[in-house]
């Protein structure tokens, strides 16, 4: 069961892609659809940040 989706394609952390959180709402984006620093594509209000896992 994973805990980790990306709030655009639905991929997990099994995919082996870098996801990153945002500090404001707290969903999660892989690298195809986010990266360090971006504005947070959900809410807009936040920023992203990588995940280590």
């Amino acid at each position: 069961m994973s805990s980790i989706q990306c709030a655009s394609c639905g991929k997990t952390e099994n995919s082996g892609k870098i996801f990153y959180q945002c500090n404001y709402c707290g969903r999660w984006w892989c690298s195809d659809h986010g990266y360090k620093g971006k504005k947070c594509p959900g809410c807009n209000k936040g920023f992203l940040k990588e995940y280590k896992y």
